[in-house]
């Protein structure tokens, strides 16, 4: 059998994977344990039904979320569910729609 060639790519990763030592770039970028700071996990709270069905008591603050589903299974009554309860909670909420079915009559 013919020896397989390598290309450029794969020998370069190779190279980086021989050299590479994840606790050495951890420490130089400061990542160790004592010095990594999370924020507190905010919620936009949602309705019971909603918390009982996804476990979760509502949209995750200061995050991108994406509901995602089959056609007309709430996924827009969700979202004007959080905006409302953003609303009470003075954030302004963002709207992507990539459908075009949007409603201004169900948003009212």
């Amino acid at each position: 059998m013919a020896k397989k060639k390598t290309g450029v790519s794969e020998a370069a990763s190779a190279k980086i994977k021989a050299g590479f030592d994840l606790n050495r770039f951890k420490k130089g970028k400061r990542l160790n344990n004592a010095s990594v700071k999370f924020k507190e996990q905010g919620w936009i709270p949602l309705s019971k039904a909603f918390q009982d069905i996804t476990s979760m008591p509502g949209i995750p603050h200061g995050h991108i979320t994406l509901l995602r589903g089959h056609s007309d299974t709430g996924k827009t009554t969700a979202l004007l569910e959080a905006a409302v309860s953003a609303q009470k909670m003075g954030i302004l909420p963002v709207f992507i729609v990539t459908e075009m079915k949007w409603s201004w009559e169900h948003a009212r």
